[in-house]
């Protein structure tokens, strides 16, 4: 059985009278492994290992089929310690999406279509102790990571790292340019940009951390207003969107981190200013997104991009369900860009203007009838992945769950840049719970996770 966080939060919340409880699934989606903060009064005076039999009470069935379960519990008056007196706190987050239709040749200023999922990424700023940031950010794979700033910005110095570092991409950027947003003549954003540089370049992390830092390094910069950057600050963010899966995971970062540092800073951002700045600390992870992830979670529910103005998205009155299957391979966005335009050069562009149609039809399906409109999706959801096979942008990991799903009767394609990544399985809005579980199963035989995610939900949230 597959759990869910809001589930077990409301289970927590009711059995034990908790003030707080925070659920994080680590699984990746299956459902089978989490980890928890939970406040209550029934823990004062109370030792931690009796705190722990009583949450493990509350979670007696549950925990029967949870693989793993982590917890950490507070009594109110130990949270109230653990987060500092008078300390300042920004708490924002940000969803996953998925593109339905338009990948690659959104690049192209052609028209895509995406969605927002359930899955989300929620970043925490807090005042930290001195000038020390703290960093414990698993959920885009940099974990318990700490810095020294200087004592105060006047010390604040180059390391002289700043020219060969993903940073400097931003400095000479024309698409950032002209947002006149880096300026290179402030001498403090200089300064600034190059100390968190050296600090980049000597993290020998996984994967993952060097871009996670960056984008940190670019956002902390930026928005710190002067005579705060040295001050101590702790960064926790955590995400049950899984990097490299083509669902958005490091916009729904920028996101969520542009929107904390603007809350704890009371810079009262709009939401015009997260996506711009958002989509600056992508360029750090993708080259030259297209803006379209930064729009779709910030903005939340359903997205034609680019923006046509005065012109929305319709969300369906009947039910858009897909299964979104992970291939398991993970893929570089940067790179599929680069192998697209290479077999443009050879096939020539007039598939770009086909998937531009593919992206509008399906527009205009939104508005019809369940029957009509499933049927049209269903027809374009299959064209849009040739396309995409015709790219170079497969993977024999997504040919085997499109191919499982053809088997079944059901169209499916890659949703994000591929090689790797996520592929969707396109639902009929009137199919059972037991045969959504059968097409889990068959994929479950080859080793690939799935999950039905819930589409059009709300966009970033200031907790």
């Amino acid at each position: 059985m597959v759990f869910s966080c809001e589930a077990l939060k409301k289970k927590i919340t009711k059995e034990l009278n908790a003030s707080h409880v925070e659920v994080y699934d680590d699984s990746d989606g299956c459902g089978q492994k989490f980890r928890v903060v939970v406040v209550s009064p029934l823990f004062e005076g109370k030792p931690m290992l009796q705190c722990h039999k009583l949450v493990n009470a509350a979670l007696k069935d549950e925990l029967q089929q949870i693989h793993a379960f982590s917890q950490k519990t507070f009594s109110p008056s130990q949270w109230e310690k653990a987060q500092g007196v008078g300390a300042q706190s920004a708490m924002c987050s940000a969803p996953g999406k998925v593109i339905l239709f338009g990948e690659h040749s959104v690049v192209y200023k052609k028209t895509a279509v995406a969605a927002c999922v359930s899955k989300r990424t929620k970043v925490c700023l807090t005042t930290g102790k001195g000038n020390t940031i703290l960093m414990d950010m698993p959920g885009v794979g940099l974990s318990q990571f700490e810095v020294e700033l200087p004592a105060d910005e006047g010390q604040v110095k180059g390391s002289g790292k700043l020219a060969n570092s993903l940073l400097a991409s931003l400095l000479e950027d024309p698409g950032v340019q002209n947002y006149g947003t880096v300026d290179k003549s402030d001498e403090t954003l200089m300064q600034r940009l190059d100390w968190w540089a050296g600090i980049v370049e000597n993290n020998n992390k996984i994967k993952f951390s060097e871009q996670a830092l960056s984008v940190l390094g670019y956002l902390h910069s930026f928005l710190t207003p002067r005579g705060k950057f040295c001050r101590g600050l702790d960064v926790r963010v955590t995400s049950d969107i899984r990097p490299g899966a083509g669902m958005g995971s490091s916009a729904a970062y920028a996101v969520a981190l542009a929107g904390a540092f603007g809350k704890f800073h009371t810079a009262n951002l709009d939401n015009a200013k997260i996506k711009e700045l958002a989509w600056q600390a992508e360029r750090l992870v993708h080259g030259k997104p297209s803006g379209l992830d930064t729009t779709v979670v910030c903005d939340g529910e359903i997205v034609r991009f680019p923006i046509v103005e005065n012109v929305s998205v319709p969300r369906p009155a009947w039910p858009l369900r897909i299964l979104l299957v992970d291939s398991g391979v993970a893929r570089n966005t940067k790179r599929m860009v680069e192998i697209a335009a290479e077999k443009l050069k050879e096939i020539g562009t007039d598939i770009l203007e086909e998937m531009d149609q593919i992206a509008v039809e399906a527009i205009q399906a939104l508005t019809l009838s369940q029957d009509e409109g499933y049927k049209i999706i269903e027809d374009l959801v299959e064209k849009n992945h040739k396309c995409l096979v015709q790219l170079g942008v497969s993977h024999p990991a997504l040919d085997q769950i499109c191919s499982t799903a053809a088997r079944l009767g059901l169209k499916a394609k890659i949703t994000g840049a591929g090689g790797g990544g996520n592929a969707f399985v396109l639902l009929p809005p009137n199919m059972t719970a037991e045969k959504v579980q059968e097409l889990q199963t068959a994929y479950q035989a080859d080793n690939y996770q799935s999950f039905e995610v819930t589409l059009f939900g709300p966009g970033i949230s200031f907790d």
